[in-house]
């Protein structure tokens, strides 16, 4: 048995809209590219040269974030047909699809806001350098800022995966073991992420705290970024890979099917993931161990 849904894709046991969820997460994505290119325009306009991580970190995340806007508009067009304020039969099919080609769209957006603040760590460190701030917990707040955009993201992909994983299964409810998989997946992919923020950040504060200067602190980590840059633009293409073929996608019982569902969840879970590993690594800080060296070492 079907649930009865309306033109909103909700029913009295599935309250949450995907109809409505695309509209503001492409509204917000629309957001977030527009302050990311104004970033961009910004520090290519500046008098002195702008550090190169930080346009190489918001150039990727304009990208990823406009191709994420762009794949919501055209998941946001699809919609069921309603008589009666109830959709026509065979019309939730409709429904599932929207909510397997909304999945990339998830992942993309909480890597293009993971982005843009892990820019502003950079852009912290950089005008510390520029006006000499010796405070070492100033340099260390894009360290911190980063964790809790991590861990906010991580946490905010996982609740969507569980609330595709019931919705995609109604009447019946998600096995124990695929939400048991999709929890743990998330958890270790936080913690192993926040890790290296932590150690990243506590190498700045000490070797700020013990010596006068910034040394290869500040120092662009180039292939971490490049490889960063890559694979992010690469999942932004996938937005548009995915508009393209959607004509694989039928609005039938097959969009349904588990090797469907879960190759969902790897593109909205599993892959930013991989990205954010590089995005982490590239965090301003030496080593932890060399931060604990005394000066002239």
């Amino acid at each position: 048995m079907n649930a009865q849904l309306d033109g909103s894709c909700v029913s009295i046991d599935l309250p949450t809209s995907i109809v409505e969820l695309v509209g503001g997460y492409g509204f917000l994505s629309n957001l977030l590219c527009g302050l990311a290119l104004g970033a961009v325009a910004f520090l290519l306009g500046k008098k002195e040269a702008a550090p190169p991580h930080t346009i190489a970190l918001l150039a990727s995340g304009v990208l990823i974030l406009a191709a994420d806007s762009f794949l919501f508009a055209s998941v946001h067009s699809r919609k069921p047909f309603v008589i009666d304020d109830v959709i026509a039969p065979g019309g939730e099919y409709v429904c599932y699809l929207v909510w397997t080609l909304a999945m990339p769209g998830f992942g993309m957006l909480m890597v293009g806001a993971t982005v843009l603040v892990v820019s502003i760590g950079w852009m912290i460190v950089q005008y510390a350098i520029t006006n000499d701030i010796e405070s070492p917990i100033f340099a260390a707040l894009g360290g911190v800022f980063s964790f809790f955009i991590v861990l906010t993201t991580t946490l905010s992909l996982v609740n969507v995966s569980n609330q595709y994983l019931v919705f995609m299964m109604y009447p019946d409810r998600p096995s124990g073991l695929a939400v048991a998989a999709v929890w743990i997946f998330g958890l270790v992919m936080a913690a192993i992420a926040c890790s290296m923020i932590v150690l990243r950040t506590a190498g700045l504060y000490r070797y700020r705290k013990a010596q006068a200067d910034w040394g290869a602190v500040a120092d662009s980590r180039f292939r971490a970024l490049a490889l960063a840059a890559i694979s992010i633009s690469a999942y932004g293409f996938l937005a548009i890979t995915v508009d393209a073929l959607i004509f694989l996608f039928r609005a039938d019982d097959s969009v349904r099917a588990p090797s469907v569902m879960w190759s969902a969840i790897v593109l909205c879970l599993g892959l930013p993931w991989v990205i954010y590993l590089p995005i982490c690594y590239a965090l301003p800080g030496p080593a932890f161990r060399a931060s604990r060296r005394p000066p002239g070492r």
